[in-house]
């Protein structure tokens, strides 16, 4: 009697087993990337044999095996246009991040090029393979007295176009010396 009792549950654990769906919960453990070398106030300059080329300053500086961090950091660039005049670009932000060609600008993000042009905004990419500089968030600048506002920056620096959504636009009349 036992036994047939034993077989009767064995059986019906069995089909009920048969049509129950198993799911396997996987577990992944996430692996933290360490940094391969660590700088506090750091300085990095990049020379060619006639003159300094880029000045890069951090607070903080981690490089790890696929990506570079910044933290308070600052690039200083040497930058010529079309009729080779000798620009300085200066770029701060609370981070920066550089993977291969992109580089990745967050919080409080300053762009100047001398009293030309500036740009403020939280957030900013960009890739110096193509030149082109983008983001999705607001965004304030000032081009040789004129005022641009709005969101969803696109510039590309080889064909000097610039795009924006919701742009508000400010041009000073009274500018005595503007040029072209």
């Amino acid at each position: 009697m036992g036994v047939k009792l034993f077989v009767a549950t064995l059986f019906i654990v069995s089909i009920f087993s048969l049509f129950s769906e198993i799911t396997k919960k996987i577990v992944t453990k996430e692996v933290q990337e360490t940094p391969l070398v660590t700088f506090t106030d750091a300085t990095m300059y990049t020379l060619n044999e006639e003159e300094v080329l880029r000045i890069v300053e951090a607070q903080n500086a981690i490089r790890y095996k696929t990506r570079d961090e910044m933290y308070d950091g600052t690039i200083v660039t040497r930058v010529k246009d079309k009729e080779n005049n000798d620009y300085k670009d200066i770029i701060r932000a609370d981070k920066m991040v550089k993977k291969e060609t992109l580089y990745s600008f967050f919080d409080n993000v300053k762009y100047d090029r001398e009293s030309i042009f500036s740009l403020r905004t939280h957030e900013l990419y960009y890739d110096t393979q193509k030149e082109i500089a983008y983001n999705e968030k607001l965004f304030n600048s000032v081009y040789k007295g004129d005022i641009l506002n709005g969101s969803h920056l696109y510039l590309d620096n080889k064909t000097n176009y610039l795009k924006a959504q919701k742009a508000h636009f400010e041009i000073n009349m009274n500018a005595q010396n503007k040029t072209n």
